[in-house]
């Protein structure tokens, strides 16, 4: 069964672009591969131009086309807010997000590991720490504690 995910980067004036990914979406699974491999804007713009069945171990990746089958459909929202309400739409588990700061972030609709609505540091996911909440402002809408809106 897939586990499917967005993985997707922040641009410095906040627009997020990035695309499906299929296989293996959880944190242990592409979440780590991400964190190992692709660590700069100009990899996951490169990474995120088309559809993704997977994304292997070693960081190579399987695209559902030949990259010149099709134009770029690479996907874009106005900001991580609309990336992060995108779930309905897409049907995805799992959102990755590489933040204009360089930090790997995960958001999840059902995993009890990020127990903080929004996206949380991919990093703590995988030592298996949990989010602190008390590190979360309690806003209408949530944010981190520095404003950052969670969704």
């Amino acid at each position: 069964m897939a586990t499917r995910s967005l993985i997707a980067y922040e641009t410095q004036d906040g627009v997020v672009y990035g695309n499906y990914c299929h296989w293996d979406g959880y944190p242990k699974g592409v979440g780590r591969v991400l964190l190992s491999n692709w660590n700069t804007p100009e990899a996951v713009e490169a990474l995120t131009q088309y559809d993704m069945s997977s994304i292997n171990e070693d960081g190579s990746v399987e695209y559902w086309i030949e990259e010149n089958d099709f134009p770029e459909n690479q996907m874009s929202w106005g900001n991580a807010v609309e990336f992060f309400i995108d779930y309905d739409q897409l049907g995805t588990e799992y959102h990755y997000l590489l933040r204009n700061t360089g930090e790997w972030e995960v958001s999840a609709r059902w995993d009890s590991n990020i127990s903080v609505t929004g996206f949380v540091p991919l990093d703590k996911v995988l030592t298996g720490e949990r989010p602190d909440p008390e590190a979360y402002e309690s806003t209408d809408p949530p944010t981190y504690a520095n404003g950052v809106p969670l969704f």
